[in-house]
């Protein structure tokens, strides 16, 4: 794509250029009269002579939950795993129109705020800024509320596995939802977030069949039952992931049997079992004694079973390897620097 449009500017007539200057230059002139002489009444005289035709249409866009799948804490939309490895699906659900329109009502007041202050300063006068002021209105934020009374929203979730001509068909796996899942209804808003762990134990992974899977996370709340009054129901899928199995070789290099047991510290992260976290995270910092991920799943482990002086000592030295592995990052380790504070200061309280 690149290329190509180097080659479309060598090619381009000199009038192109010409004509593309002029067309700017006339929409500046028309932008700044606009302001000078009033938008407002601009807009009235010519929405008389050339009504536009989709004045009178009010179309506003479906209001649904956007959905997101992540598997086994990976980056990016494909995974290769042994066969064995037991499987972690990360669930999130958002809601993108009112995170924008809360985005939207918090630039209108940053802008409304600019063009008091050059009013206040004089430089344009209350006549001249109250065509865009008029404009700067507050959006309101549209909520979506999930789940039944007694049903939490993870039941709503399922996982389907897509065909080369992307026909659908149920996983059929036995996944489990991870523990601690409440029950009952919950809001999308601009602030908030809703994440759930869906678990394939090492016994089931280990007798799913070598081969390339398409996956993907859909929440599916029917219409009928007894739904809280304004609750969302439809249909959603989330983007599709990329899952390869493959059979594990008889010796691992270092590299990938730290990630072997790190995917396995993953999933008992997820259970909540620490101590099979900590033997995970300590195996595969033994096979790469320089792994700051191992350092931080053993710093977390440590810190959930109330240990933090040995957690404050492993974030400590996970950013110690941060800096020796990247001399020239241009920003600094944040989240271990946070921890670390926040151990110290732990550690201040119940020494």
């Amino acid at each position: 794509m690149h290329r190509r449009g180097l080659l479309l500017g060598k090619t381009m007539p000199r009038y192109a250029y010409v004509l593309a200057t002029l067309i700017l230059l006339s929409v500046l002139i028309f932008g700044f009269l606009a302001l000078r002489f009033g938008w407002r009444k601009w807009a009235r005289t010519a929405s008389r002579q050339n009504p536009p035709p989709l004045a009178r249409i009010n179309w506003v866009p479906l209001l649904v939950p956007d959905i997101d799948l992540q598997l086994n804490d990976a980056d990016g939309d494909e995974t290769t795993v042994y066969q064995g490895v037991p499987l972690v699906f990360s669930v999130a659900l958002g809601n993108q129109r009112a995170l924008s329109a809360a985005l939207q009502n918090r630039s209108n007041e940053l802008f409304r705020s600019h063009l008091e202050a050059k009013i206040a300063r004089g430089e344009i006068s209350p006549q001249q800024a109250e065509p865009i002021l008029s404009k700067l209105g507050k959006s309101e934020i549209p909520v979506i509320q999930l789940g039944r009374e007694n049903t939490a929203w993870p039941a709503y979730v399922h996982f389907v596995k897509l065909s080369r001509d992307g026909k659908e068909e149920p996983l059929g796996w036995p996944i489990q939802v991870a523990k601690g899942t409440a029950a009952g209804t919950v809001s999308l808003d601009e602030k908030t977030t809703l994440r759930i762990q869906f678990l394939l134990s090492p016994l089931e992974a280990a007798r799913l069949p070598l081969g390339n899977y398409e996956i993907a996370a859909v929440l599916d709340v029917p219409e009928n039952g007894n739904l809280v009054p304004g609750s969302w129901h439809g249909r959603v899928s989330s983007e599709s992931l990329k899952l390869n199995i493959v059979a594990r070789p008889e010796h691992l290099k270092p590299e990938l049997e730290e990630e072997f047991d790190l995917q396995f510290a993953y999933y008992y992260q997820a259970t909540n079992d620490q101590a099979e976290v900590l033997q995970f995270a300590e195996k595969a910092l033994r096979a790469v004694p320089h792994s700051i991920a191992a350092r931080i799943i053993v710093a977390m482990a440590s810190e959930e079973r109330g240990d933090f002086r040995a957690a404050l000592d492993y974030y400590q030295d996970a950013e110690t390897q941060f800096y020796r592995q990247h001399p020239e990052a241009y920003e600094p380790p944040m989240y271990l620097i946070h921890k670390s504070m926040q151990l110290r200061k732990k550690l201040e309280r119940h020494p």
